[in-house]
């Protein structure tokens, strides 16, 4: 790689991509040494090529391409799953308030809850949450 870095691939950016593996001459495609060319399983040239690595990495592109473009869906699939989710401070603030909403010390009205006063936990709690949303940030 040249060290340079992209902006993600945009959904059009990737549907070009896919455009363009399904356009290709079927594969897979191989490269020969000895003729230093590109060419499918059926010896169709695909283009001629005198080093081996760009060789080989142009036979490869069409099956890599068609990999890579089903892990990035995936990945951002997967993603999107996260970040529908609640964060850890979240959950951790949601847990502090369902120990200080049952405290029958402060809520005395509650028919059931916690007969000892579990507010500094819930602190403790709330402290923790704020810890966990600065190391995310």
């Amino acid at each position: 790689m040249n060290g340079q870095t992209t902006a993600p691939l945009s959904d059009e950016r990737l549907a070009q991509l896919a455009a363009l593996v399904v356009a290709t001459v079927g594969g897979p495609w191989l490269y020969d040494e000895t003729d230093r060319e590109v060419t499918t399983e059926h010896g169709v040239a695909v283009a001629e090529v005198p080093l081996v690595a760009d060789g080989e990495l142009i036979a490869e592109t069409p099956v890599a391409v068609a990999e890579l473009l089903a892990e990035v869906q995936q990945l951002r699939a997967s993603v999107a799953e996260l970040e529908g989710r609640p964060s850890r401070a979240d959950v951790l603030r949601e847990a502090a308030d369902h120990l200080s909403g049952a405290c029958l010390h402060h809520n005395p009205d509650l028919d059931e809850g916690w007969p000892d006063c579990p507010c500094e936990y819930a602190d403790d709690i709330r402290r923790l949450a704020n810890l966990a949303e600065g190391a995310t940030r």
